[in-house]
């Protein structure tokens, strides 16, 4: 199994991907609401029902300080 770890081009042929971050503002892509359920896996909107992956601390973003030394 080949594992890629240049996630900017990972990201550049998947394109944009919704995530739930813990350190920030999230807005539901489906009604706007900000009040979510926060599991181990995933996050879900309160008022709507839409379910969105957690940011995975395998996976750095172009936030993540470690993303920038590696």
């Amino acid at each position: 199994m080949t594992v890629c770890t240049d996630y900017r081009a990972v990201q550049g042929e998947r394109g944009y991907l919704v995530l739930y971050r813990t350190t920030g503002d999230n807005v539901c892509p489906g009604c706007g609401g900000r009040q979510w359920e926060v599991g181990r896996v995933m996050a879900e909107c309160a008022l709507c029902g839409t379910a969105i992956p957690l940011v995975s601390p395998d996976i750095p973003t172009t936030t993540d300080p470690e993303a920038e030394r590696n």
